[in-house]
C-alpha cells in the first residue's frame, strides 16, 4: 500500500528522498534539540513528564525531528559542510 502511495504521489516521493538524504545527520544531531527542550532553553520545558505522556511523547518526537531536520537541511545548503553530513 505504501509503495502504491509512493508511486502515485510525487510530493511524498520528494519528501522521502529529502528525508532519506538527511537521516544520518538527524540521527547524530537529535540529542541537541532534545536536550535544549528538556532544559527549557527556549522558554518552555518540554520533556515526556511535562504533561500527559500520551500527548507529550509524540509532541516531543515531532518537535525534535522537525528541528533536527531543519538544521541538517540548512547545513546541507553549505557546500563544504555537505561532504561532512552526507
Amino acid at each position: 500500500m505504501l509503495l502504491g502511495l509512493y508511486i502515485l504521489i510525487p510530493v511524498l516521493r520528494k519528501y522521502l528522498a529529502g528525508s532519506s538524504r538527511a537521516t544520518l545527520g538527524v540521527y547524530f544531531i537529535h540529542y541537541i534539540p532534545m536536550n535544549l527542550l528538556a532544559r527549557g532553553t527556549f522558554g518552555i520545558s518540554l520533556n515526556p513528564l511535562s504533561f500527559q505522556s500520551l500527548l507529550a511523547v509524540p509532541l516531543l518526537a515531532l518537535t525534535v525531528y522537525g528541528a533536527s531536520f531543519l538544521l541538517i537541511n540548512l547545513l546541507l545548503k553549505v557546500s563544504f559542510l555537505r561532504r561532512l553530513i552526507g
